[in-house]
């Protein structure tokens, strides 16, 4: 852990500039919004020969996002979709150029639906997004990942509805099973004191899961 100090640690700071226009009428809504960031003060941890070293950098982030919803009869679905672009340059490039950002996903799909019959409530949500910039290759010529998709899902019916509510449900994560990856998004936890293990908590594998709610109102 470092203390950041603004003078051997820089303190991480960013500066954004946005722009949109929204529309609401009967139940529709939709939205179109751009923008800019750059932020400064970033910090990378690199192995090399001499030991764990840190770099300082910045990265720019581009992009505009667009956004449908649409309500009627309680029911309702939407669907949101981004394209953006995020480059970063750190004091270890050789070239001083902006590269692609670990993060840069150019495209990122949503859709949902939310579904309300009588006591019982259906839900599902559904993310795509395109690949992501493989480590080992950003310092050349970057190359990406396959994309990430997932589809979840959950049921809820409602048994009680009185002053004591009893909800009962399913939900499942990763519906398809896919097999994603997502670098550089884990928690290091210590085994030992020699050993760690990482958790990916965005590549979960198909994950159903019963639930009972009670609760008083």
């Amino acid at each position: 852990w470092d203390l950041c100090d603004n003078d051997i640690t820089p303190v991480l700071n960013a500066s954004s500039s946005v722009a949109g226009i929204s529309f609401n009428h009967k139940g529709i809504a939709a939205s179109i919004e751009g923008y800019m960031r750059h932020t400064k003060g970033l910090v990378r941890y690199v192995q090399t020969a001499s030991g764990m070293n840190a770099y300082d950098g910045e990265s720019k982030t581009q992009g505009i996002d667009f956004f449908v919803k649409t309500e009627f009869r309680q029911q309702t679905f939407w669907v949101s979709y981004t394209l953006s672009r995020t480059t970063e340059n750190f004091s270890y490039f050789t070239d001083g150029k902006f590269r692609p950002s670990l993060y840069d996903q150019r495209h990122e799909l949503k859709i949902a639906g939310l579904v309300k019959i009588k006591s019982l409530h259906l839900s599902a949500v559904y993310v795509f997004g395109s690949g992501l910039p493989d480590p080992a290759t950003v310092l050349t010529d970057v190359q990406y990942t396959g994309p990430y998709t997932r589809l979840d899902a959950a049921i809820i019916y409602r048994i009680l509805k009185r002053k004591i509510h009893l909800d009962a449900g399913l939900s499942v994560l990763n519906i398809m099973n896919k097999e994603n990856v997502r670098f550089s998004n884990y928690s290091r936890i210590p085994v030992d004191e020699a050993n760690y293990t990482s958790l990916y908590a965005e590549a979960v594998p198909i994950t159903p899961s019963l639930f009972l709610n009670l609760y008083f109102h």
